[in-house]
């Protein structure tokens, strides 16, 4: 799993082993949509200045689990599903270094793993 930040929360990536195949489905029909998460806030943040509605801002958490799921707490969060190839070609140039084999490595399974749900879908 490869958690990272950007400008809208967290983000995470997996690559799903073999079994998960037909869980993969359900994310792909939708009936999978969202992300839930558990975290305990370490560092938190209040804005009071509208009084009907408080918001709560998170700078830092410990993380307990995060994962898909059919009916999210929070419906802002989302779920999907990208190939290899996409994950491959996003990267910059300038990245590429000593990680470029175990990188196309990763590369090649979600590409495998990919095909593979397509044939089940056929």
């Amino acid at each position: 799993m490869v958690l990272t930040e950007d400008d809208i929360g967290l983000r995470y990536e997996i690559t799903p082993p073999s079994w998960a195949e037909k869980h993969l489905e359900t994310i792909e029909r939708g009936d999978v949509r969202g992300s839930s998460f558990i975290f305990r806030p370490v560092v938190e943040e209040w804005d009071e200045s509208n009084p009907d509605m408080p918001i709560r801002s998170i700078i830092e958490a410990e993380l307990f689990e995060v994962s898909p799921v059919t009916t999210p707490a929070y419906p802002q969060s989302s779920v999907g599903i990208r190939s290899a190839e996409e994950i491959f070609k996003s990267r910059p140039h300038s990245e590429a270094d000593a990680d470029d084999q175990e990188e196309e490595q990763r590369a090649a399974a979600l590409l495998d793993l990919n095909m593979r749900l397509r044939k089940l879908n056929t």
